[in-house]
């Protein structure tokens, strides 16, 4: 059987393995808690699903443009100030990006390509002081059904 879920989180990991691109039957990756400051070279892994990839030093999510099939995505506690190249991720449902450094909610246009989305988290950024926080995220994203700890009811 094809190796389909790898949990490499608390590892000390400061690059992505090469290894990686040989296992494209993995449906769920977790590299949470390392010490990675880029994703640059991530393969396009057709099959992923879930990318955990909290607690590090990422600045970008450019490099995950490719991995289309991701339903989840959990960028939280990083260094992130935008959400540019998470366009790409059309199959996103659940996308966790609390505790980054996002401080404009024009940084979130990528959320309206994002039709599938369920689940966000950007509580911990700059952006949740605003005043319009909730009221435009929704308005971005209105396939949402949960805003950080809150469900939405639409009536």
């Amino acid at each position: 059987g094809a190796l389909t879920h790898l949990w490499l989180g608390r590892n000390k990991i400061s690059a992505l393995p090469a290894a990686l691109a040989a296992l494209s039957a993995l449906r769920l990756l977790a590299l949470s808690s390392n010490r990675l400051s880029s994703l640059h070279g991530i393969p396009p892994l057709p099959s992923l699903q879930e990318l955990h990839v909290s607690h590090n030093g990422l600045s970008s999510l450019q490099p995950l443009r490719a991995l289309t099939a991701l339903t989840t995505l959990d960028v939280g506690t990083n260094q992130l100030e935008d959400i540019e190249g998470a366009e790409a991720l059309t199959s996103l449902e659940e996308f966790w990006c609390g505790e980054n450094r996002i401080s404009s909610l024009d940084r979130l246009h990528g959320l309206t390509a994002l039709r599938r989305l369920q689940t966000v988290y950007f509580e911990r950024n700059p952006i949740q002081e605003s005043p319009e926080y909730a009221v435009r995220i929704l308005s971005l994203a209105p396939s949402l059904s949960q805003l950080d700890a809150t469900l939405i009811s639409r009536s």
